[in-house]
């Protein structure tokens, strides 16, 4: 077993650590204090870079899975971390080593922060503020006492107002005879009339009033709202997410994302979200962004209207007053351009000063130029901004930041991020980074908690046939004495099966257990070396020491405790780290499912 530390290969051998140093670390996990030049800890004296992988690989494999606990490791490594020198991790130049870990370091925070929600007191709050605003909303709804002071479209629309109109005064005559009976006349009349003038007042004064929609008509999808919730690593290329930003900010055209399919235009759409709300464009900071298909906007008719399309004025009124600060994505824009009717209706949106002020649109080249372009009064009002294809070295960084940015943090081994780049170019018309993006997001489904074991999908089979048979045997009213043996044998097999997975269970529990704290240790190594005083690039210090020891152990013992993760995993038949084996399989899967027919219909 290798592990790499400080661009040293080292072996992790079959013997074991010194048994004094062992059994202080056990100690220290206890909570034993010693003091660093007690005969205890001269073991750590000279201890080399070697012997503490052995000793570190040893501790972990003895831990239970309730004892993995981060904190109670943490303050070991802290404690282990005043008995050993820099001399112990084989460090040369403690300066040279403590700048290179800080900016390592710094990477990684930019990068994992991109996929992680917002922890702010706002973003936490958000959700009851959205819950408040929607009851407002669905009273002032329900009643529909604002519509009654709006004109008439029509006859039939009318008529609907007089209709709700006479429903509104039953039900308030209903609400006053039971508030007027339960709380008398003077109570139940002030707080019937109360209760309608109120209602009254706040559905005529609600549009101007009213915060920035949290939703608006046509399923439109609140981008912002989804990156505050779940975070998004970037994916888009910078000089595009520049782009937009630079049209958006005239003002005089809106900018449209034109590329191959799959190429990732709604990814850098998103990722523009993003980069909005880290604030990389302060001139566009608080705007919030809606996804809305340009294909529902054409199928939500009201027919009731004469057949017209009153969704666009919808969207508008939605918007109110907060018009300024929300930018509309349109996917498949090209869409409006087929229906002639709907391209100049959507047109006054899109002028300069019209009610949509910031639209992105969406499109593939081929129905730009068949749709859009053959349209030059409504082509005129966008700026093209071309998607292409990813380079191999940004594409490799897009990998890289979803690896450190995903949730579950999945193991990889080396090499295997670009080997997974090389699976997804073998067909060179593939777009990138999407056929990357999905090969690896296949890859890391396979590694997680969630994974099927070899017993559990022998348990299926097994289960399947059993049912197979006992139904065979009720529809043929007959059962051999051969299908009767058979059925014992598989009763026999299954309960086994369930034993094994029962037993295995309590192992998997403590593997997955390493698998977290291999996490923290991982991100913690990194929390420790930003501690580090940006002046140590002249002058280490004591301080500035303790915190590069500090994480120099956490390296290393994430670097042992995944050794010690990968050969339980293989022990046990589960995947939990991404090599060029799972790589394969995931193309081989993916390539059987592309030929695939579907089975012919019934007739």
């Amino acid at each position: 077993m290798n592990i790499y530390f400080n661009s040293k290969s080292l072996t992790i051998s079959e013997c074991s650590a010194s048994p004094q140093a062992l059994k202080t670390l056990k100690e220290l996990y206890r909570g034993y204090f010693f003091k660093p030049e007690g005969s205890s800890t001269a073991s750590f004296k000279n201890i080399k870079l070697l012997e503490l992988s052995r000793l570190l690989n040893d501790f972990f494999q003895d831990l239970g899975p309730q004892e993995m606990e981060f904190k109670r490791i943490d303050k070991v490594l802290e404690r282990l971390t005043q008995l050993l020198s820099l001399e112990n991790f084989e460090v040369l130049n403690g300066i040279k080593e403590a700048s290179e870990r800080l900016k390592i370091a710094e990477l990684y925070r930019e990068i994992e922060q991109r996929g992680r929600k917002s922890s702010s007191l706002f973003a936490q709050l958000t959700p009851l503020f959205e819950a408040l605003i929607a009851c407002l909303e669905s009273l002032i709804t329900i009643f529909g006492l604002g519509d009654f002071f709006k004109a008439s479209e029509n006859e039939i629309q009318a008529e609907m107002k007089s209709g709700r109109i006479m429903t509104l005064v039953t039900f308030f005559g209903m609400v006053s005879t039971a508030a007027l009976s339960f709380f008398g006349a003077e109570v139940g009349g002030t707080i019937v009339g109360a209760f309608f003038l109120g209602t009254c007042f706040l559905s005529l004064i609600w549009p101007f009033i009213k915060p920035s929609p949290m939703r608006l008509p046509a399923n439109a999808e609140n981008w912002t709202r989804e990156i505050q919730k779940t975070g998004c690593a970037a994916k888009g290329r910078k000089s595009s997410l520049d782009e937009i930003a630079r049209i958006l900010r005239s003002g005089k055209q809106h900018p449209i994302l034109v590329g191959p399919s799959r190429v990732g235009k709604s990814l850098t759409a998103k990722s523009f979200v993003e980069a909005i709300e880290r604030g990389d464009y302060p001139e566009l900071s608080g705007k919030k962004v809606f996804r809305i298909n340009t294909a529902d906007i054409l199928e939500q008719r009201d027919f009731f209207s004469g057949g017209g399309n009153p969704i666009l004025n919808k969207i508008s009124q939605a918007m109110g007053p907060h018009r300024k600060n929300i930018v509309l994505v349109f996917d498949e824009i090209h869409m409006a351009c087929k229906d002639p009717v709907m391209a100049d209706k959507l047109k006054p949106f899109l002028d300069s000063g019209g009610e949509f002020p910031h639209v992105i649109g969406i499109t593939t080249g081929e129905e730009y130029d068949r749709y859009v372009a053959s349209n030059a009064a409504f082509s005129n009002r966008f700026e093209k901004v071309e998607i292409s294809n990813m380079t191999k070295n940004e594409t490799l960084k897009v990998l890289s930041e979803t690896l450190v940015a995903h949730p579950s943090r999945p193991l990889i081994e080396s090499e295997v991020i670009e080997y997974i780049y090389a699976k997804s170019t073998e067909h060179r018309e593939d777009p990138q980074p999407m056929t990357a993006l999905k090969l690896l997001g296949r890859c890391i489904d396979r590694t997680g908690k969630s994974q099927r074991s070899d017993e559990d999908r022998r348990i299926e089979e097994v289960s399947s046939e059993i049912l197979s048979l006992q139904a065979r045997a009720v529809a043929e009213r007959h059962q051999s004495e051969e299908v009767t043996k058979h059925l014992v044998g598989l009763s026999k097999e299954l309960e086994e099966l369930k034993h094994q997975v029962s037993s295995k269970s309590v192992e998997l529990e403590k593997l997955f257990q390493m698998k977290k704290l291999w996490n923290d240790l991982v991100e913690g190594s990194y929390l420790t070396a930003l501690r580090i005083d940006t002046a140590c690039q002249n002058f280490l210090g004591s301080r500035n020491e303790g915190y590069l020891k500090k994480a120099l152990i956490m390296d290393m013992s994430s670097r042992v405790l995944e050794v010690c993760i990968g050969k339980r995993a293989d022990e046990l038949g589960v995947k939990l780290k991404i090599d060029k084996a799972l790589v394969d399989e995931e193309v081989v899967l993916a390539a059987s499912f592309a030929k695939s027919e579907p089975l012919p219909m019934d007739p």
